[in-house]
């Protein structure tokens, strides 16, 4: 099986945060050693930083937080 690329790894971040938050824009992706790293925000008034890890070679969500309030 071959690695993910960036368009699969946004798809699988975006859908995971819209399942619990109705407004989530994508932010920046970078691709370090095995994971992608995938940077959204969230919210419409009050806005969140949030971050996916995402393994390149299966697809899967090893973790995501919340990182800093977007001003």
């Amino acid at each position: 099986m071959g690695a993910i690329n960036l368009a699969r790894a946004k798809t699988i971040a975006l859908k995971f945060f819209e399942q619990y938050n109705s407004s989530v824009t994508f932010k920046s992706a970078s691709l370090e050693k095995e994971f992608w790293i995938i940077t959204v925000e969230i919210g419409l008034i009050n806005k969140q930083t949030r971050q996916v890890l995402i393994d390149k070679y299966t697809g899967n969500i090893q973790s995501y937080n919340s990182t800093t309030d977007v001003r």
